[in-house]
């Protein structure tokens, strides 16, 4: 991942949380909302169904300081994890500058998780990207169910072992600040020296 292409200068940093249905991504944003300071904040964008699962995308835009005389702008989109909605997802995830994967860690949801990770690789892989060339963070939410699947042996089933990842309960809004860093370190290392002050 180390081979990851600088984002295009001035324009906005696309972070994509992508994953199974129902695994916690509209859940990422809404806590990441109530707790980053609102002077770095745009109002989150959702457009939601009747029975509020995401229908499109949720979206949360973030002005962050990279030093005394730069703001960079950062977008972070949720795609829909329904398989009715593989294109919309393959639309968001064809030009994104780094990728949240969040894993729904019961184990009842394995296969949802693995069939989810395909389908990003794809759409990666389809728009003419290199999978290692894309930055890429792991959440493995839900880690407190009594069903959930230890971390390590998670991240072996879903093939990822070595690849970095945080252990979150979104809906408390435990790691989700935490995998927000993680990621944006990985997107922006190429551009300089940037640690967030989120």
């Amino acid at each position: 991942m180390s081979t990851a292409k600088t984002p295009a200068a001035g324009r906005a940093i696309r972070i994509v949380y992508c994953g199974p249905s129902e695994g916690g991504k509209t859940t990422n944003l809404e806590a990441l909302s109530r707790m980053l300071p609102s002077h770095s904040l745009h109002k989150l964008l959702q457009l939601a169904t009747e029975t509020q699962r995401t229908l499109y995308f949720d979206l949360l835009s973030l002005q962050l300081a990279i030093d005394a005389d730069t703001m960079l702008r950062m977008e972070l989109f949720t795609v829909p994890g329904q398989s009715f909605y593989l294109n919309a997802r393959r639309r968001v995830l064809r030009e994104a500058d780094g990728i949240v994967f969040v894993a729904d860690s019961r184990r009842h949801r394995l296969d949802a998780n693995i069939e989810a990770l395909a389908e990003v690789a794809a759409a990666i892989e389809d728009a003419g990207r290199d999978v290692e060339d894309v930055p890429a963070v792991l959440q493995l939410n839900k880690c407190d169910e009594d069903n959930a699947i230890p971390h390590a042996e998670l991240m072996r089933l879903l093939g990822c072992d070595g690849e970095p990842f945080v252990e979150a309960i979104a809906s408390d809004g435990k790691g989700v600040v935490e995998t927000l860093r993680l990621i944006s370190r990985q997107v922006l290392a190429p551009r300089r020296q940037f640690e967030p002050t989120f």
